[in-house]
């Protein structure tokens, strides 16, 4: 009896996250024309547009995972996007050392975007909603093996990729599924530059919002 409970708790909440996704993603362009129209109203000019971001975007050099948020890794690293209109892609890769040469572990994560309003008070800003669809981590060295150990996998390959949507994995700094699906987000993008939101934070609630971008970002290289 107990077994079945759980069985039918997991797919309750199984069918929860989709029906949410699915009303969220079938909202995205009612979403965009109201944000759009209000700021014309408003006699604004928006900065740019989810088409200015599809493409690829990749690290402005190495860097320090510090300069991500306040709460994470001591370590380095470099980042991959990829972006339609409506989703993204993106690959975070861990490394020990400032060159980014010896590898520890990296994350991709893919789902669902949209921008939202203009910051008048923050130049070429935009907040963002961002729905998470799969988390998948990779251990890149047996340094990696050591760090990811607490998380899913009984026993981690290297180069071996594992999904950790569902339970989430407190040593790369990513939540359970069923505590968070999305971070409420902040974006600039200036000089051909993408800079996300400075972690601070609790983004999976509303008011855990970053108040000023990261210091490091992504440039685009197609699209």
């Amino acid at each position: 009896m107990k077994k079945t409970r759980i069985v039918l708790v997991v797919g309750s909440l199984a069918l929860m996250f989709a029906a949410i996704t699915a009303a969220w993603r079938a909202g995205l362009p009612v979403a965009r024309a109201r944000v759009q129209a209000t700021h014309r109203e408003a006699g604004g000019s928006l900065p740019y547009t989810a088409a200015d971001l599809v493409g690829e975007w990749d690290s402005v050099g190495c860097a320090s995972a510090h300069q991500i948020g306040a709460h994470t890794p001591d370590a380095f690293f470099r980042r991959f996007y990829l972006f339609s209109e409506t989703s993204f892609n993106v690959r975070y890769s861990y490394y020990t050392d400032p060159a980014c040469r010896t590898p520890v572990f990296s994350e991709r994560i893919n789902g669902w975007s949209e921008l939202g309003r203009v910051r008048p008070d923050l130049p070429y800003t935009r907040e963002a909603l961002v729905v998470y669809g799969t988390v998948l981590l990779t251990a890149d060295s047996a340094i990696g093996q050591k760090v990811l150990a607490s998380c899913g996998a009984a026993a981690w390959t290297i180069g071996q990729e594992y999904d950790l949507t569902a339970p989430g994995c407190p040593a790369a700094g990513l939540r359970p599924r069923s505590t968070c699906i999305g971070d409420y987000e902040l974006v600039r993008v200036q000089n051909g530059v993408y800079y996300p939101g400075y972690r601070a934070a609790d983004m999976c609630l509303r008011s855990g919002r970053p108040t000023r971008t990261q210091s490091v970002g992504a440039r685009k290289v197609s699209g």
